[in-house]
């Protein structure tokens, strides 16, 4: 289970407040999981896996 944090920032156009609030998502991706626990620690060396980010990707025809 990964799990997606996102970060909404609201500005109101006529008054002009501002907010910024986290919404998250609990998801089962495993092959993605797989990969950000595979790798491991040696004495010397090191292989980490850090996601930097998700990216929406256009569907063709438009449709989502």
């Amino acid at each position: 289970m990964i799990r997606f944090i996102i970060e909404r920032s609201l500005q109101e156009n006529i008054c002009g407040m501002h907010s910024k609030t986290f919404e998250t998502i609990d998801l089962d991706v495993p092959e993605l999981e797989a990969r950000l626990r595979a790798g491991g620690y040696g004495e010397n060396g090191h292989d980490i896996r850090t996601l930097i980010g998700v990216e929406i990707n256009p569907v063709p025809g438009g449709v989502l």
